[in-house]
């Protein structure tokens, strides 16, 4: 399982702490994971950061000013468990995909291989089939004949 990123940790606090107040709140006021509010922190992430994450680059909220409210995208991923199980969700569908594509190609290469092979035996065929021939060529002469050439060798 992969590990979450602090803007995903931040942006399900803050996501839930929004649908909390009524589908409003200014992005002051967001919270770190322990509640507290992330203007206080002195750490590499601020509010802003993680309003730009929410609205941008996710699709979860609309900001007027520092007034911030849900989308429809986000009250979709909130009513199904919040951003971490929709974040998990979509790690599991991807690795589905990635596993349904290595079976793709596992297939078309196994398809490929056989179409080698499969051409192969034709061509075995093929000569088998020409060599046959010259040689039905050949008797059915010897035997059409056979009785001038008995003549001919005097075994007769």
């Amino acid at each position: 399982m992969e590990i979450m990123s602090r803007h995903d940790i931040l942006t399900g606090v803050n996501l839930q702490l929004i649908k909390d107040n009524k589908n409003h709140c200014n992005y002051l006021h967001f919270h770190n994971e322990n509640g507290e509010s992330l203007e206080d922190e002195l750490g590499d992430i601020d509010s802003k950061d993680i309003m730009l994450y929410m609205s941008n680059e996710c699709g979860l909220i609309d900001c007027h000013g520092e007034i911030c409210k849900i989308t429809k995208k986000g009250f979709d991923i909130i009513n199904n468990g919040g951003w971490i199980k929709y974040l998990e969700r979509e790690n599991k569908q991807v690795e589905i995909e990635s596993d349904k594509e290595t079976e793709r190609q596992e297939l078309k290469d196994e398809i490929d291989r056989l179409t080698k092979v499969n051409l192969e035996l034709q061509n075995k065929q093929m000569k088998r089939y020409i060599i046959y021939s010259i040689i039905a060529f050949i008797l059915g002469g010897i035997l059409t004949n056979l009785k001038d050439i008995f003549q001919l060798l005097n075994l007769q």
